[in-house]
């Protein structure tokens, strides 16, 4: 059991301003989200103040974690044993004077990997076990946190705050002390919150309610999501192509057939200027399609496409448009390039008829592959998976005459 008497040094020094401190390295574990909902190697997000991994009394911090308020340093103290914990210094605050101290862990599910396997049913603390559900995209999370088995914590309740962008504050007073809510060595269940802003974060914010030498007690905290894996399949063309849930976007339930190697789920569609939006959410699965270069009017151009998922013997129909006159829709006369395409298992070499008449410039291709005949290039299908490709319109070769009324597209 930890003591007043065997505590570490503390540099106590306030009225600095708020200072995040920057990681002494920086490993980042990569990890794929494949659509299928089910338990990955990583499936939980740990935030440990001290990152060398031993309960040492020096403090390398974590790029996650960072003081708040006036607060600027801590004193050290010895590890937490909780799951997944590695081994390094938790810290306490409170000397008496200024304001009491705050500690703030952030995590960013667009852009920080997994970094902690956790089982699907290992228990966290009562009640509760893990879910091994990947993180890194909007859904609901759930927190705890961890601190040293102690009996000294002289500040009264600690406050913590779990915070995200168009969310409501979850807010929950804990006793740090033996016989609270828990004592230590453990992880403490927070609460959860519902993350919907792929540009925000979720903020656990940690406060002594009072400035006593030990107001307070942390090691870490640990964020996992709650709910599985989102199922659609959406595009990522941009506005004001049919993409986003509320214009009915395209969208694929569960994935079957694929377009190239693999595909995520989405909560919605990712509409971007280059058609990249998906590519840069979960993982990159728009490997599907294989343009031979520019589509050059009045003539026919070779295109790739890949498919994965079928039986032996067995096609599924592809239909994919592309905007020949760049309005913003695939609804004009000629603008679908495959209607029910039958495709197989691997490379199916196939050929675009170009129209004479083309507005020059980058416009934008959407394939969809699903065993559901006559897609439209927006709605839900039941299975498959839709892809959209930036494309690039040539005027046809010299001496080819241009007429916008062979092409039928007005």
């Amino acid at each position: 059991m930890y003591s007043l008497n065997s505590h570490r040094t503390k540099s106590a020094s306030k009225g600095q301003p708020y200072r995040r401190h920057a990681p002494l390295f920086g490993l980042v574990i990569a990890t794929l989200f494949i659509f299928i909902p089910v338990a990955t190697t990583q499936a939980a997000y740990l935030i440990e103040i001290d990152t060398d991994g031993a309960d040492d009394g020096v403090l390398t911090f974590n790029s996650d974690f960072a003081f708040g308020g006036d607060t600027t340093t801590a004193a050290q103290s010895v590890t937490s044993t909780a799951y997944g914990t590695t081994g390094g210094d938790s810290i306490f605050g409170g000397n008496g004077s200024n304001e009491p101290d705050t500690y703030v862990f952030t995590y960013t599910p667009a852009d920080d990997a997994d970094n902690l396997d956790i089982p699907p049913g290992t228990p966290l603390s009562p009640g509760r076990t893990a879910k091994g559900y990947p993180g890194g995209m909007p859904g609901v999370y759930r927190i705890w946190a961890t601190w040293n088995f102690t009996q000294n914590v002289s500040g009264g309740l600690t406050h913590f705050t779990i915070s995200t962008a168009n969310a409501a504050d979850v807010n929950v007073d804990i006793d740090q002390n033996d016989g609270g809510a828990g004592s230590g060595n453990e992880w403490i269940y927070l609460g959860e919150i519902e993350y919907s802003d792929e540009q925000s974060q979720i903020a656990v914010t940690q406060s002594a309610t009072s400035n006593t030498f030990v107001s307070t007690r942390s090691y870490g905290v640990l964020i996992e999501r709650k709910d599985s894996p989102p199922v659609f399949d959406f595009g990522d063309a941009p506005v004001p192509y049919p993409t986003l849930l509320a214009d009915d976007g395209a969208r694929h339930d569960n994935p079957g057939v694929l377009l190239g190697g693999g595909r995520d789920g989405e909560f919605d569609g990712h509409p971007s200027a280059n058609a990249d939006g998906d590519d840069k959410s979960g993982i990159d699965d728009e490997t599907g399609i294989n343009f031979e270069g520019a589509l050059i009017a009045c003539t026919s151009v070779q295109v790739r496409v890949n498919i994965n998922g079928l039986g032996n013997d067995q096609t599924a129909p592809l239909n994919a448009w592309v905007d020949f006159n760049v309005d913003g829709d695939w609804e004009d006369a000629g603008e679908q390039i495959f209607t029910d395409e039958p495709v197989s298992n691997g490379d199916n070499n196939l050929h675009i008829d170009v129209p004479c008449f083309v507005t020059t410039g980058t416009s934008f291709a959407r394939f969809r592959i699903s065993n559901t005949f006559r897609l439209p290039p927006h709605g839900e299908a039941p299975d498959g998976e839709v892809e959209d490709y930036p494309v690039r319109l040539q005027d046809p070769p010299d001496g080819v005459f241009k007429d916008s009324f062979e092409s039928g597209i007005q």
